[in-house]
């Protein structure tokens, strides 16, 4: 049996597979356990939501490259659904941590994935 690989599947791999690649690191950081939380200045500037922030902007970018050069939605439509899938991706990440033994969900940390997410979305859509 062989495989076919038009400019479609072409297409698909190369817009998809670093989203879900990122998607992988993601997820493995995530629940690998963490050394004890860094005192001081770090709790005080909440420097570990910039960083969830920061991870989900990348993935915000991430999913609507993918999303815009393979499906055909209108640009509020591709827009939404990249910000939706990282948005929700990170809600899933956060029930994952609940359930490891040595990790916590956070409502907080939900939230800077979601920022991130928008942000990376808004920042991916006005670059094309």
């Amino acid at each position: 049996m062989t495989v076919k690989t038009g400019p479609r599947n072409s297409a698909l791999l190369r817009h998809w597979t670093p989203l879900v690649l990122y998607m992988f690191v993601v997820f493995v950081v995530s629940i690998r356990p963490v050394a004890e939380e860094l005192p001081g200045l770090w709790d005080m500037l909440h420097m570990d939501k910039l960083v969830h922030a920061a991870m989900y902007w990348v993935m915000g970018i991430l999913s609507l490259r993918a999303i815009a050069n393979t499906a055909a939605y209108p640009r509020r439509g591709a827009f939404f659904l990249a910000f939706a899938l990282a948005f929700f991706y990170g809600g899933f990440i956060e029930l994952c941590q609940g359930l490891v033994p040595y990790r916590s969900a956070s409502v907080m940390d939900a939230a800077a994935n979601g920022a991130g997410a928008f942000l990376g979305a808004y920042t991916y859509d006005r670059w094309r």
